[in-house]
């Protein structure tokens, strides 16, 4: 049975959320706080983290660090493509807003925990491995081709006069 931690400052998410994945087969701990979930609980030993990105104290983001590898869900109510953005750089997995619906939450539990269960464990390298890394370099690759603006033909547009580089010629109908 996985084992989820639950990092959410409000209580009435933070037990709510409890009994959804509790319904749903998963063993579940929660904390109010990222330092009352260091106090309380060996973060590495969890199957998948979801956190509140704003919380007392530190931010959600810190259980990334903290979660040593382990897959970090992160939820908030002061949802933006910044904030997201952000927070996936930082190593998040997956970034959900508040209120979510349960489904969203039970799908997205699931598709990361089957996600981490079939990615094939870091095996160590072989002996050889600077010998093997140089020859996967060679033939390199080709250099990505230039496109200047004389090799792009302006072309006159479909709906006005104006001559643009991005007219295409009509599809045909039939």
């Amino acid at each position: 049975m996985p084992h989820i931690l639950i990092v959410e400052d409000e209580t009435i998410i933070r037990s709510a959320l409890r009994r959804l994945l509790e319904r749903n087969q998963y063993q579940v701990s929660e904390a109010g706080s990222v330092q009352e979930a260091q106090e309380r609980f060996s973060i590495p030993t969890f199957d998948l983290i979801v956190s509140d990105l704003r919380l007392p104290g530190a931010p959600g983001t810190e259980l990334i660090k903290l979660g040593q590898g382990k897959p970090v869900l992160i939820m908030t109510s002061y949802a933006s493509l910044r904030s997201a953005v952000d927070s996936m750089k930082m190593g998040a997995v997956d970034y959900i807003a508040k209120p979510f619906d349960h489904d969203e939450m039970l799908q997205a539990v699931a598709r990361i925990l089957r996600d981490r269960a079939s990615a094939p464990a870091p095996a160590a390298a072989p002996p050889n491995a600077p010998a093997m890394a140089a020859a996967r370099r060679w033939p390199l690759p080709r250099p990505p081709m230039a496109i200047s603006a004389s090799s792009v033909r302006a072309r006159p547009c479909r709906t006005c006069t104006a001559r643009s580089a991005r007219w295409r010629p009509p599809i045909p109908t039939c």
